[in-house]
């Protein structure tokens, strides 16, 4: 069998997602493997933004994408704080578009071995 060298985790914040990083952090540590954290900022989302920041000077698409990440990173690192995993023993890679394109194209750009994701969400 293949050595598991790297772990994409899809996450995007509900409790099925929130198990599976745990799932996954716990998987690439006992394997010896690098944990790679991905989000999508999911289009439908930003195509709304658009058309509100056309009648607004207070939000912007590109501000909203910079808030969101932040936002997610923070929650994501609380989710793996508590659970005591040292920052250094994952990496997040935030995305935009349709959720399940953004997986697909991450997991070939990373080169991960196994991808892990909750059953909804």
């Amino acid at each position: 069998m293949k050595k598991v060298n790297k772990i994409l985790v899809a996450c995007d914040l509900s409790n099925y997602s929130i198990q599976a990083v745990e799932y996954a952090a716990d998987m690439a540590e006992s394997v010896d493997a690098a944990l790679v954290i991905v989000n999508v900022i999911n289009q439908r989302d930003l195509d709304m933004v658009e058309k509100v920041s056309q009648h607004t000077d207070k939000i912007t698409v590109s501000n909203y994408i910079r808030e969101t990440r932040e936002n997610r990173s923070e929650e994501i690192a609380k989710v793996l704080a508590a659970s005591n995993r040292d920052p250094a023993s994952y990496r997040m890679v935030f995305r935009t578009g349709v959720p399940f394109r953004e997986i697909l194209a991450a997991i070939e750009e990373e080169k991960a071995d196994l991808l892990v994701m909750g059953t909804k969400g």
